[in-house]
């Protein structure tokens, strides 16, 4: 016995009720004036969706439509099984809700363990040229949406340098650093790539004294040191991370130059990241004969 349907030609609005029987490899459709047959790799059979009727697609555009599920079932066996396994977790809550933790904790495990390797390999492999483009990009989109030129006098921009290179001297382990004043309207001082640290000049009014300053100075150097901007964009960027990784390719790391702007306004270091930063800054205080207390004193002023 057959299973019963409706047939439409693909042509006309017009059903022509037909029985589909199976027929080896094939599927046979017949009724007034129909009579054809499919082999079975060229029919296509929507997916169940409970006892809601369903359509048999054939390769000229035409169609069976019937509420025989079952019937259907059994006339493509070997699609069915697999689709009765699909029907089935579909109507599990419980595999659902298992597959939804293990999404999670699956996603979890691969930021917190994976990805942050994962993104200091790549932040190893970029070179120091085009870190510091990058840098000199950062910089220009900072230039025009944030920052203004600095107000600080000349003599005091030298004395601060002065400054900053003593700390270099100290323990910066001939990193290729430079200092750059800005007035921002806050209070800030940052790390961008390629060895660029801004202070703006309401730190600078900020501060009680210039041991102060040198100690914000040194954390910067810190995440310079180890290239926590790179890094912690490459964490926030696990797509470019991944496709780095897996191709080698660098180069696209240049996409990041739109995302690094916004990612040092808002100093979103981890701790991990400012707990090194730290103890490289207390360690080049120590090295430049300044006490690490001045950190303390700077960020009760912030």
């Amino acid at each position: 016995m057959g299973v019963h349907g409706l047939y439409y030609d693909g042509r006309s609005p017009r059903s022509v009720p037909v029985t589909l029987a199976r027929e080896g490899a094939a599927l046979s459709v017949r009724g007034a004036g129909v009579c054809v047959d499919w082999p079975l790799h060229q029919v296509e059979l929507d997916a169940r969706l409970g006892d809601t009727r369903r359509a048999l697609r054939f390769a000229d555009g035409s169609q069976v439509h019937s509420d025989d599920n079952d019937g259907l079932d059994a006339l493509l066996s070997e699609r069915a099984r697999a689709e009765r396994w699909r029907v089935r977790l579909e109507g599990a809550w419980a595999a659902a809700l298992l597959a939804v933790v293990v999404v999670f904790v699956g996603g979890w495990l691969f930021v917190a363990y994976v990805l942050p390797p994962l993104a200091d390999r790549v932040a190893q492999r970029i070179p120091p040229a085009a870190e510091t483009v990058l840098g000199e990009q950062v910089l220009g989109i900072l230039d025009r949406a944030h920052f203004e030129p600095t107000q600080l006098p000349g003599p005091r921009r030298d004395e601060l340098a002065a400054a900053f290179g003593q700390l270099q001297e100290a323990g910066a382990r001939g990193m290729p650093l430079r200092l750059e004043f800005r007035r921002a309207g806050m209070p800030n001082a940052f790390a961008v790539p390629g060895g660029t640290v801004v202070m703006t000049d309401e730190l600078v009014e900020l501060a009680g004294d210039d041991d102060e300053l040198m100690a914000v100075l040194a954390h910067e150097i810190g995440h310079q040191r180890h290239r926590h901007v790179l890094r912690g964009m490459l964490q926030d960027s696990a797509v470019l991370v991944l496709l780095a990784t897996l191709t080698g390719d660098v180069a696209s790391m240049t996409a990041l130059t739109s995302g690094l702007p916004t990612f040092l306004m808002r100093a979103g270091f981890s701790r991990e990241f400012e707990r090194e930063a730290d103890a490289h800054a207390f360690e080049l205080l120590r090295a430049s004969g300044r006490s690490p207390r001045a950190f303390a004193r700077i960020m009760r002023r912030f």
